[in-house]
């Protein structure tokens, strides 16, 4: 039996794209694995008021489960209450930090940030902001509801938090990635409402962002992240 050598040629050139693709999206899949990722599970949260002399005060309770998801350890540096702007991708109506007390749900033990996990590790946490509402963008935010049906009101607007890792990173809820220069950007553009051509120059920054944003998920699904 004679074998053609241009066709034996050209099967093991097949079989190796095959194998090397095959490579490539194990190589992919195990990249996606170790890349950094946080997750929130949330179980409750509740806003409890008070006076601090002349100013009222609110203490934000979060309740739940925080995970890392990757296969490298990692730490959350830094949690950030956080209100969304529904009307317009990535900007927020708060932004800010000030954590009064973290405690391990399971055992009432305190806990401090930096706080680090090691691979796959959780914690079920309770996490307290404190932060004042008289004179404040929070005054304006707690004080709006919008009718459900029959139900009556709920608040217009929920807080969130915004976790930050070691590496600078930032997630939401749903183990996203949040760009904090997009962030910073909605939060400075009202600074330009009387400077047209800084206003839409602030605003070609922002759809730059927004690009840059789409463009990095592509390059994460492929494995690849900082």
């Amino acid at each position: 039996m004679t074998v053609n050598t241009t066709e034996l040629i050209e099967a093991i050139l097949k079989l190796g794209s095959l194998a090397g693709l095959a490579g490539l999206v194990y190589q992919i899949h195990n990249n996606r694995k170790i890349r950094p990722q946080f997750q929130f599970t949330f179980e409750s949260s509740y806003a409890e008021f008070f006076d601090k002399g002349k100013l009222k005060y609110c203490n934000y309770h979060f309740q739940g489960i925080f995970k890392n998801s990757s296969l490298t350890p990692n730490s959350i540096v830094r949690l950030y209450l956080t209100v969304w702007d529904n009307k317009k991708k990535g900007s927020v109506l708060r932004f800010g930090h000030g954590i009064k007390e973290i405690k391990d749900t399971n055992t009432q033990e305190k806990m401090y940030l930096p706080l680090r996990f090691e691979p796959k590790q959780a914690f079920n946490l309770q996490i307290v902001f404190e932060f004042p509402i008289t004179g404040t963008q929070d005054a304006k935010i707690l004080s709006q509801y919008e009718p459900i049906g029959n139900l009556g009101f709920l608040p217009k607007y929920h807080y969130q938090f915004i976790i930050e890792d070691v590496n600078g990173n930032y997630f939401d809820y749903n183990n996203s990635f949040v760009s904090r220069e997009l962030i910073d950007l909605w939060w400075t553009l009202p600074n330009y409402s009387k400077k047209p051509v800084k206003y839409i120059g602030q605003l070609g920054k922002i759809g730059l962002v927004l690009v840059k944003n789409i463009v990095r998920k592509i390059i994460e699904f492929l494995g690849f992240y900082k």
